[in-house]
């Protein structure tokens, strides 16, 4: 099958029907993980970036390094005819090379996928000589759902999200360096020599009450991420537990110390921002104590960050878990 995505801000959706483990049979197939042999991204300029690293994944993924991948399309987000014109002309290329064609529309702008419909719904024919149906995916990650639509628009069936990612493909898949150390050296014999920090023995709680839980498909402690800036330093940040649910990430940091500061909470929302990491995620700040100010509980809520004092720490699993929802 060919897979030609749309492409947003966010990769998660574009690579979970690559990463899926397929149950419809739609989509299933007994002889290799992945149904798709070939894809192309499409996407604006502004998301080019976006596309280089989706295809460096792809490239360096063992699991997917089978795949073809075809010269990106870089198409106007807002002009539907043009847009369906360069998808079109995808599609005819693909099934003349005898493929069976499928659409991610999950990233992009509505435009983006109102040309893709329009796109599917023009008359294909196959290299047999026989019509062929475009299959379109939507991946709704806020229900954990991938729905298959037909080419007018309507929900055709769906099946529950079903990934294992580990931490640092998900990191890599968002443009990220990930690392066990702040030198980002994978020889770096003495990561684990730096002096004790006050929050330690809090991070190791966390971690270890979140690997037992079973929730989760991996938990670590203490990831170095770094992400290239054009024309500036990399920016780079330390993220004290991080645990993967179902390809779904949530971030804590933890501050055992009594001088509770906005900082702390700025730091941990900044994971969003696309000039920092760029990560959408579950983020929780564990705290060793129980009274929090006021304008830290404020800016913790407008961030959409939970926090969790001290005597919440042993049901920190489920908290982390129910961030990942």
């Amino acid at each position: 099958m060919f897979l030609l995505s749309l492409v947003g801000e966010q990769p998660i959706p574009v690579l979970i029907p690559l990463w899926q483990q397929w149950t419809s049979p739609l989509f299933a197939s007994g002889e290799v993980s992945s149904p798709f042999t070939s894809v192309q991204f499409a996407g604006s300029k502004n998301t080019l970036s976006v596309i280089a690293n989706l295809e460096a994944v792809l490239r360096r993924e063992p699991g997917l390094q089978h795949l073809d991948i075809r010269p990106a399309l870089t198409i106007d987000p807002y002009d539907t005819h043009t847009a369906m014109q360069a998808l079109g002309e995808a599609l005819d290329r693909a099934e003349k090379d005898g493929f069976q064609s499928v659409m991610n529309i999950s990233g992009g702008t509505k435009l983006m996928a109102l040309a893709a419909l329009q796109a599917a719904r023009r008359p294909v024919i196959a290299q047999s000589g026989v019509s062929q149906d475009v299959r379109l995916l939507y991946v709704n990650t806020e229900k954990n759902r991938i729905m298959f639509l037909n080419a007018a628009g309507d929900e055709i069936g769906s099946e529950d999200i079903y990934v294992s990612l580990s931490i640092r493909q998900y990191l890599e898949a968002h443009g990220l360096e990930v690392s066990d150390n702040q030198a980002f050296n994978p020889n770096n014999v003495y990561a684990d020599k730096r002096p004790p920090r006050a929050g330690d023995a809090l991070e190791m709680r966390v971690m270890e009450l979140s690997r037992d839980s079973g929730y989760f498909d991996e938990v670590r402690r203490n990831v170095f991420i770094r992400k290239a800036v054009p024309n500036s330093k990399p920016v780079s940040n330390e993220l004290d537990v991080v645990a993967i649910s179902n390809g779904r990430l949530v971030v804590c940091s933890c501050k055992a110390g009594i001088n509770l500061k906005k900082e702390m909470v700025y730091e941990l929302a900044a994971l969003s921002r696309r000039e920092t990491a760029g990560i959408y995620c579950g983020k929780v700040l564990a705290l060793g104590q129980e009274d929090i100010p006021p304008g830290i509980c404020e800016r913790a809520k407008a961030d959409h960050i939970r926090l969790v004092r001290g005597s919440e720490i042993d049901r920190i699993a489920l908290i982390m878990h129910l961030e990942t929802r």
